[in-house]
């Protein structure tokens, strides 16, 4: 069975991804749910490289924000004395400072890219640990002595 000549919608989003990331695979991988590996494998592909080609021809890097940049944009955002530009009924720009809405959503944008709101379980299982294993004539496997152990 011949492979498909076309993009799939997981290709485009790797595209989007690894230019918006400016070439780093693993955040490109962790940001749209995909393995380091299959990453790896679109970036071999043919169709996906022409994708990002035509991407970069089309948005200039300068454009493309890091993450270190939206960091910076979200903890000045939070600065009292910040202003955002808005345009009034008149066509006119003025400097207004920001909903509080917005600011709460910086917040919440900066406690994601922290990690604030991550929830770590602790996992305690059981073993059991087998000391000797005894076959029988029959070939049969009998445990004679196994210990119960809490990690």
């Amino acid at each position: 069975m011949a492979r498909k000549k076309t993009l799939t919608d997981n290709m485009k989003k790797f595209a989007v991804s690894y230019i918006a990331n400016r070439g780093n695979i693993a955040e490109t991988a962790k940001q749209i749910g995909l393995s380091n590996k299959t990453c790896y494998g679109y970036l071999q592909n043919e169709l996906v490289q022409q994708e990002v080609d035509h991407l970069m021809s089309i948005v200039p890097q300068e454009k493309i924000r890091s993450a270190v940049q939206l960091r910076e944009e979200l903890n000045n955002m939070l600065d009292p004395e910040y202003k955002d530009e808005m345009i009034d009924l008149k066509g006119n720009i003025r400097k207004v400072k920001p909903p509080l809405r917005d600011r709460v959503k910086a917040v919440e944008l900066l406690g994601k890219f922290q990690g604030a709101f991550v929830q770590k379980h602790e996992v305690q299982q059981a073993h059991f640990v087998i000391d000797l294993i005894e076959e029988d004539e029959e070939d049969d496997r009998t445990i004679i002595d196994a210990d119960y152990v809490e990690l």
